[in-house]
């Protein structure tokens, strides 16, 4: 898995001292990426969740509504998606999708959700179809 080195160096605000040095133990630089496992990467998940994005943790969800209507378009999305033979992704992009939401502004804990688009992104991140509401991934 490539996780780009900005994206962690910017989560350090967020996180205890140490933490940079941490991740970057854990894999292989490589130009501006790290190469880690995705057994690594849920180690340091499981041991920062309490890290994450704690400022957002009470940040309001979009309107019932709005939810509803990102359901509704995902669901079709992905349907047309299995339709269509679009192939399925494999455990490491859904990993790499995940570690994006984590280390974002508007991912929620310890819900796990996006305040942008009200989606549970563990599920969110699985979806074929799915994108990110402001173009992460």
């Amino acid at each position: 898995m490539r996780l780009h080195l900005q994206k962690i160096k910017d989560a350090v605000t967020s996180r205890p001292e140490g933490y940079y040095d941490d991740v970057i133990s854990r894999g292989d630089i490589v130009g501006d990426f790290l190469e880690i496992s995705s057994e690594a990467l849920s180690e340091l998940r499981e041991k920062y969740r309490q890290y994450n994005s704690i400022e957002s943790s009470s940040a309001p969800l979009p309107p019932l509504s709005t939810m509803a209507s990102n359901l509704t378009t995902s669901v079709f999305a992905e349907v047309k998606a299995m339709l269509t033979d679009v192939p399925d992704i494999d455990s490491e992009k859904i990993a790499s999708r995940l570690s994006i939401c984590e280390t974002c502004e508007s991912f929620t804990q310890p819900a796990g959700r996006c305040t942008l688009c009200g989606c549970y992104m563990n599920f969110k991140t699985r979806l074929k179809s799915a994108t990110c509401p402001v173009g992460k991934w």
